[in-house]
């Protein structure tokens, strides 16, 4: 939350505090962006598992905003790097309802680097690098999620 309101001309909302239905997590407004974040975070450096409800998938299928962002934790708390998992590989790895008599409300995705996009993609396409958030980096050497 604190990296989205660096960004001073966005206005950003923790939706998950009021409201956990929604599908998403955090929603960011301004300056010709709207997006609605899904966030996952980890400490993990070495694999990225992440598990998605079915609402969050259904979100994902009817919303164009809706993002699956990812964050490596560092050990101070703080965001090391950011990532975007895009919807099309989303697609490619859910699970399938096998019947009309049962289907999936929660999967777990083990996501390969190659997957994940530095920072929020809509944020460096507008704001340009040099920012965590815009694929930058707190650290020198790669990360796990740096592909």
């Amino acid at each position: 939350m604190r990296l989205l309101r660096d960004l001073n001309s966005l206005s950003v909302t923790y939706v998950a505090e009021y409201a956990d239905g929604l599908g998403y997590d955090v929603a960011v407004a301004g300056d010709g962006i709207r997006l609605n974040l899904e966030v996952k975070a980890t400490t993990r450096r070495g694999r990225l598992t992440v598990y998605v409800s079915r609402n969050e998938f259904e979100v994902m299928l009817s919303d164009p905003h809706w993002r699956l962002v990812v964050v490596l934790v560092g050990q101070e708390r703080k965001a090391e790097a950011i990532g975007t998992v895009r919807a099309d590989w989303i697609m490619q790895h859910v699970p399938r309802d096998a019947s009309s008599l049962g289907r999936w409300e929660s999967t777990r995705f083990d996501i390969p680097p190659t997957a994940v996009h530095k920072g929020i993609v809509e944020l460096a396409e507008h704001f340009g690098e040099g920012h965590l958030l815009r694929g930058g980096t707190t650290e020198a050497r790669p990360v796990w999620l740096m592909a």
